[in-house]
């Protein structure tokens, strides 16, 4: 369709932009990580100033993510949220961005993208459905750097968090450790029997 387009003269920037994000992410799709990622970036640096731009950033840093090439995936979606802070998948790339921190176990800068994945949220059509492991990686986050009280912070939030309290019996356990790892072990055995 788009080489009869060009044919006939109609083909424009956005359809040019569109056809090769489709082609990008069809590799996405199918799971070939290590290929969507320079096609997914490629889009974004031909076609700068088009719909796909922020879309194609945005899978482009998943894709890295989904290869576990976390330093790059850090990368690209720090230039996605910095350049589209109000993108439909801005809530997703900060989630995203904060996992790369936590998956190479550096937990002071995952959970300072917790926090700001959490303060940034606003739910949307488009609703994230993360509020609920992002606290939980959070309070993990806080509880590897031996920070108790804030971990239990994070924990006391997970069952409001979400209508069907996903994520209430692990913030539980996780509760009880943190109060062990405080040297509370009254609160940590009551936690348990919980």
């Amino acid at each position: 369709a788009f080489r009869l387009a060009e044919t006939l003269g109609t083909a424009t920037a956005d359809t040019r932009a569109e056809v090769a994000f489709q082609d990008a992410f069809a590799r996405y799709r199918a799971g070939d990580f290590d290929a969507a990622t320079p096609a997914l970036l490629a889009v974004a640096r031909d076609y700068p100033n088009t719909e796909r731009t922020g879309e194609a950033l945005f899978w482009a840093g998943e894709a890295a993510f989904q290869a576990e090439r976390y330093a790059q995936a850090e990368t690209i979606l720090a230039d996605f949220t910095t350049q589209f802070p109000r993108h439909r998948q801005a809530d997703a790339g900060r989630y995203v961005l904060a996992w790369t921190f936590f998956r190479r176990r550096d937990y002071a800068q995952a959970a300072a993208a917790y926090e700001r994945f959490l303060r940034a949220y606003t739910p949307s059509s488009e609703a994230v459905p993360y509020i609920a492991d992002a606290l939980l990686r959070l309070g993990d986050s806080y509880y590897a750097l031996r920070r108790f009280d804030d971990a239990l912070a994070a924990y006391a939030r997970v069952p409001a968090a979400t209508p069907t309290g996903d994520g209430a019996d692990y913030a539980l356990f996780q509760t009880a450790q943190a109060y062990a790892g405080q040297g509370n072990a009254g609160a940590a055995v009551d936690t348990y029997g919980q």
